[in-house]
């Protein structure tokens, strides 16, 4: 697969089962990086999974793809490009996250990430705004979404903060 992938864009493009694969791939590894340490190995696989997603314009793919970039990018401290990323992508899914159950749960793990990166930085009202807006996406799901795109469900939105930052972000919560 690698070897056919290197054919470059054109192959890519031609081949969709292969970027999507590929996209697949390039995240995996990015999270096994992360889980031992590397960040910047886990950036540079997350970066190559967000380009080739990219030549195909899957919207899906996408944001599978950013979703995995922005949470490099949160542990790394980049929290106003981990934010950026995953609102960008959310954006894309926009038009079309009631198309399936991973278009759904990835548009709500994007924003849950957002709000985390907003949290993070204090930024407390567009925290409140990002996290709502992923409340929405969970209450569209019935059950948690764990796939190849995201891991999204009604609980995310309240896993994703502690209490103590989910009383700050959301008082009353």
């Amino acid at each position: 697969m690698l070897r056919r992938a290197r054919g470059g864009e054109p192959a890519l493009a031609r081949d969709r089962c292969l970027a999507s694969a590929l996209t697949h791939l390039y995240n995996t590894a990015s999270s096994l990086a992360k889980a031992f340490g590397s960040l910047e190995l886990a950036g540079i696989a997350a970066d190559r999974a967000v380009r080739t997603a990219a030549v195909i314009g899957d919207p899906l793919l996408d944001g599978a793809a950013a979703y995995r970039l922005a949470n490099v990018l949160l542990p790394a401290g980049q929290l106003e490009s981990a934010r950026l990323v995953a609102i960008r992508a959310a954006g894309q899914l926009r038009p079309v996250l009631t198309a399936s159950r991973s278009h759904t749960a990835t548009w709500g793990a994007l924003l849950a990430t957002a709000a985390l990166a907003a949290a993070t930085a204090h930024a407390a009202p567009e925290a409140r705004e990002l996290l709502g807006a992923a409340k929405v996406a969970a209450g569209l799901l019935t059950a948690e979404q764990a796939d190849p795109f995201s891991i999204f469900g009604p609980a995310s939105p309240l896993s994703i903060f502690g209490a103590g930052e989910l009383a700050g972000v959301c008082p009353g919560q």
